[in-house]
């Protein structure tokens, strides 16, 4: 059979077609494709041919068929033999060669979707074929004028528990956390979205990520770009790709950035490196500056003969499990005595993520890249020695006992408050009573009696100016009886006799 050789690209239809399109989305063996023709997918959704990257005029790759005896550039090699081979572009934008002799048979001699680049589009597997030994990974461009194969790539680690890793070369500069139970641990980003539905597999054939899109008008892609970013991008709105999702975006998300035992926190958008219970960073200088790549170490040596136990920190990211021990069956009491067994055990966790404790995992090294995360972490329990153990119970009485002396001045301080306003409140309404009663008294000095003794004696009566306003209602205009040049009369009517009262006006006291 004849060897065919491809150097190929496909991208998103999402402008007008500028180039003539070749017997629609296929192509056979006895057809070639020259730089000006394309093939366009059923519903052009996306194109195959020759491209130019941007910013750049050079015209990448060469496409022909040649037989044993030509010159092969770069070869499908496929592994079965196929009478009638055709090659054909769909609208998932898969490039496949299939036998066109077997028209029932749905299977491809060869898929592009197993030899990703740099983009994984919906419905492409990031990950491995165990049968086959078959790994698919996302690789960088070199730049963004150069599509060659760069420096950052982006798949599914089997070390451990399954996670995504993105690495610069042979260094780890990203990890998701380990998937188990339709979750990664302590990463929200790869959650379920509005627009697209992130889908992890893990059997005993393949163990794989890829994605589904809620919406299939929504175009969406995953991309390793040249600078060690990898992006989710939606074009919403047909204007612009969005960035959905994206790795590194904080220095926490950064690979073991608070370096062995030591845990990143993310406080009011600021990142913070903290050493764990019974820990001290490594160099307390470098930590000063901020560097703390370094880590931490022990206070004090673990020494098992001694004893030692756990301090549980809820809600993090899992460490990474390069040296990571996995037993499925095993429960949280099992799985705890297991570690005490072995010196060199540094800590254990669930790998249950609802806190059922179900499955045992147990770490055998320095604990690193650990980051909290509350709405998707899981309890980790870290070994360390009864000395230090006696020291953090002693140091959490304390806290307990000034929480309870600080709540206990709070409720005092709230009493007094709450009395001396009472007491506040008390003594106005006292006053008020006071002032109400001796405003009745005056009133009696208005009595037939009284006025009758006065006029007897020759005498006028006096009063004071708040019996006569309290007496008349503060001069009240229903009492009004008439009104001279000084100003108006008012009537006192107490007991049924009447007395002219005059209030002098301002006018009437000016000279």
């Amino acid at each position: 059979m004849e060897n065919i050789s491809w150097h190929l690209f496909c991208y998103f239809l999402l402008s007008c077609l500028s180039q003539a399109s070749l017997a629609a989305d296929t192509l056979t063996a006895k057809q070639s494709i020259s730089d000006e023709q394309i093939l366009v997918s059923s519903r052009q959704v996306f194109e195959f041919g020759f491209f130019s990257p941007p910013h750049s005029k050079k015209r990448d790759g060469n496409l022909e068929l040649v037989n044993g005896n030509g010159s092969v550039v770069w070869s499908l090699n496929p592994e079965e033999c196929a009478k009638d081979p055709v090659l054909q572009i769909l609208d998932s934008g898969n490039l496949v060669m299939r036998d066109e002799s077997y028209v029932r048979n749905s299977s491809y001699i060869w898929q592009s979707f197993d030899h990703s680049t740099d983009t994984l589009l919906p419905g492409m597997k990031l990950g491995w074929d165990l049968k086959t030994g078959l790994n698919r990974y996302l690789t960088s461009w070199t730049s963004s004028d150069y599509p060659s194969s760069g420096n950052y790539n982006y798949g599914v680690d089997l070390e451990g528990l399954p996670h995504l890793v993105l690495r610069g070369g042979s260094d780890k500069l990203f990890r998701s956390g380990e998937y188990y139970e339709n979750k990664f641990s302590g990463n929200p980003a790869l959650a379920e979205n509005s627009l697209y539905k992130p889908i992890f597999v893990t059997n005993k054939e393949e163990v794989y990520y890829t994605f589904e899109a809620t919406d299939s008008s929504i175009y969406s892609m995953m991309v390793a770009f040249d600078s060690g970013l990898v992006q989710h991008l939606s074009w919403i709105g047909g204007l612009q790709w969005a960035v959905v999702y994206a790795n590194q975006t904080g220095y926490c998300e950064v690979y073991n950035f608070c370096g062995p035992f030591g845990v990143c926190h993310i406080i009011n958008q600021s990142r913070k490196c903290e050493c764990m219970a019974g820990f001290t960073p490594k160099s307390p200088k470098d930590w000063e500056v901020c560097n703390t790549y370094g880590g931490c170490v022990r206070t004090s040596p673990l020494e098992c003969q001694k004893g030692s136990g756990f301090v549980k920190y809820p809600g993090v990211k899992l460490p990474d499990s390069s040296d990571l021990w996995v037993n499925v069956s095993m429960g949280t009491k099992e799985c705890r005595a297991e570690c005490l067994k072995n010196c060199s055990c540094t800590g254990f966790a669930e790998m249950d993520t609802h806190g059922k404790g179900k499955g045992c995992l147990m770490w055998f090294g320095p604990l690193i890249d650990i980051r909290q995360s509350t709405s998707f972490g899981q309890y980790l329990f870290v070994r360390i020695s009864a000395s230090q153990l006696e020291l953090i119970a002693d140091s959490r009485k304390r806290r307990r006992r000034l929480k309870l002396l600080l709540a206990l001045l709070a409720f005092f301080a709230l009493l007094v408050s709450g009395l001396l306003l009472l007491y506040i409140a008390w003594k106005k309404k006292v006053a008020h009573g006071t002032e109400d009663k001796t405003s009745d008294n005056n009133e009696t000095y208005l009595t037939d009696e009284s006025l009758e003794e006065e006029e007897e004696e020759g005498k006028f009566p006096s009063f004071d100016l708040t019996t006569i306003a309290a007496a008349t209602k503060n001069f009240a205009f229903a009492n009004k009886i008439g009104e001279g040049s000084f100003g108006p009369v008012t009537s006192i009517l107490p007991t049924g006799k009447e007395i002219a009262v005059k209030k002098l006006t301002y006018f009437a006291a000016r000279p």
